[in-house]
């Protein structure tokens, strides 16, 4: 989102390159295929989604040592993205049975039920 940075995913691994030299600043390994990759809005953390096994691994690009996965366990992951916030992570589950919110800040979670659509249909206010 900064522009500084972008960010691609071959198999398992995630490279972080500078845009205007595309030298790599970061290379991560995920633990399985990457299938989707976001940035926050702060251009701080990136998650990568891994649905086939149900969980998404966020990267700081500027710590990284730091790293956290997120885990649907049995329910599955269908999706996942940032709130505007860039500290938690919206996670929908297999067959809609909820979207999860992770908080990076806190580690808490809170839950929506059933919601209507796995990508759709969820969107937030200009002003938070």
């Amino acid at each position: 989102p900064n522009g500084r940075l972008v960010a691609s995913a071959v198999a398992y691994r995630l490279l972080v390159r500078d845009v205007d030299t595309l030298q790599i600043v970061q290379l991560f390994s995920c633990m399985d295929a990457i299938e989707r990759i976001e940035w926050s809005h702060d251009s701080q953390y990136i998650l990568c989604g891994i649905f086939k096994r149900g969980f998404v691994q966020v990267w700081d690009v500027t710590q990284p040592e730091w790293h956290c996965r997120v885990d649907e366990g049995p329910v599955g992951l269908a999706h996942a993205r940032w709130s505007p916030d860039g500290r938690h992570i919206l996670a929908t589950a297999d067959f809609k049975l909820r979207i999860t919110i992770w908080s990076l800040l806190d580690r808490s979670v809170y839950y929506i039920r059933f919601p209507k659509f796995a990508r759709e249909g969820c969107d937030f206010s200009a002003d938070g």
